[in-house]
């Protein structure tokens, strides 16, 4: 089944056209369902709700800063290898969440919006952990800071932008705990809770970092052993194996799929190389791939054989009774659909290296033709990679 590409140029515009016609149909024209873009398996959960609106309320932020500005910044944020509750305290000072005076006050709580320690300054975010200027000795401690404080800023991602500019890991996690004890000191004097002198700052913030790093450290294992050569292995207990797997070449908006049949001894009964309109994922080529050795076994006229994929995802959809949500769901139906039709099969899952030959026909399509197939062979590229695979005496 095919898309109607004169209709379709029609009604949609050229970019629209592009992608529709890059999304393979099912064979058995199925109803359209809807699907969950916010999760990998298409169906709704709370917690993928809560990042969509989260993700949302991200691109909608007022300020100075724009959305490709702070991108950078939240990527920075989750990957800094500190305690979570820093993470989380770090992405809500980005975002000019916190509870500060100034942000009460927008919230219509009434409340004065000046500092009530200095009675200086507003109390923002940057004010509370960078501008108050009883903290001043703490940060002129840090060596790095002295390149970006006299440097005008607007806004704690501001700030943390100009701190990633110096050093992307390091200098951004001293920064990020020193400002999350800052504000909790903040609050404790607040509450008129004992808090540590300013001049301890520095050092409990370094002690709790070091502390949290050996926590997380894995030690390397003592004895490594080498790991040993993947090759293809004959069906374990069918006659014949037809190893699949797709390629995506994105430079001319194309996808190759690679099949290559073969019984218990090695011996191969077909091959296959086929080129498609590179679809909207890797799963979805992988799934394509899958079908189509499923079709190709059939065409070929084999009624049992095992079909093996290197992609987990993929083999464990095949092995699924549900085909799910997912984008790819419906060629998963299809390739299980043909497979029903044989006397016998099997899904499994090799690593990539014991699926070379098929991964070899998979990138050889970029530059065949739409569709080619060698009967008992492989094409001449391949063939020594054939033999390495698995040697015929």
């Amino acid at each position: 089944m095919e898309w109607d590409r004169t209709l379709i140029d029609k009604l949609f515009l050229p970019y629209d056209v592009e992608a529709i016609k890059n999304i393979p149909l099912s064979d058995r024209a199925p109803p359209d369902k809807f699907f969950w873009p916010g999760t990998t398996n298409g169906c709704y959960s709370v917690k993928s709700g809560y990042q969509a609106l989260i993700h949302l309320e991200n691109q909608q932020l007022p300020g100075s800063s724009t959305n490709n500005v702070l991108h950078p910044i939240w990527k920075a944020v989750w990957s800094l290898r500190i305690p979570k509750k820093c993470q989380h305290f770090a992405w809500r000072a980005s975002r000019d969440a916190l509870p500060t005076r100034v942000n009460l006050r927008k919230r219509h709580i009434p409340i004065d919006p000046m500092c009530e320690i200095c009675q200086i300054s507003p109390e923002d975010v940057l004010h509370a952990v960078w501008n108050f200027p009883l903290i001043q000795p703490v940060w002129e401690k840090e060596v790095w800071t002295k390149s970006i404080r006299n440097q005008p800023v607007l806004d704690y991602a501001d700030l943390f932008s100009k701190v990633l500019e110096i050093s992307p890991q390091q200098s951004s996690e001293v920064f990020t705990i020193i400002s999350w004890v800052l504000w909790n000191r903040r609050n404790k004097l607040r509450m008129n809770q004992t808090v540590e002198a300013l001049d301890q700052v520095n050092t409990k913030a370094r002690a709790y970092l070091e502390e949290y790093a050996s926590c997380i450290e894995i030690p390397p294992p003592k004895g490594s052993v080498p790991a040993l050569g993947i090759k293809w292995q004959p069906p374990r207990y069918l006659s014949f194996k037809a190893n699949y797997d797709g390629a995506v070449f994105q430079e001319t908006n194309e996808a190759g799929i690679g099949v290559v049949v073969r019984d218990r001894e090695g011996k191969v009964m077909a091959s296959l190389v086929q080129k498609v309109r590179q679809p909207q994922s890797v799963e979805c080529i992988e799934a394509w791939a899958a079908k189509r050795a499923m079709k190709f076994v059939t065409e070929i006229g084999i009624t049992e054989a095992e079909f093996e994929g290197d992609s987990t995802t993929i083999v464990a959809a095949l092995n699924n009774h549900s085909s799910g949500l997912t984008p790819y769901g419906h060629l998963i139906t299809d390739a299980k659909t043909l497979a029903n039709g044989l006397k016998s099969y099997c899904f499994t899952h090799v690593k990539r290296q014991g699926n070379g030959l098929a991964h070899a026909l998979a990138r050889m399509a970029l530059h065949s033709n739409n569709l080619e197939v060698w009967m008992e062979d492989v094409p001449s590229p391949t063939k020594q990679l054939y033999l390495s695979d698995f040697p015929v005496q």
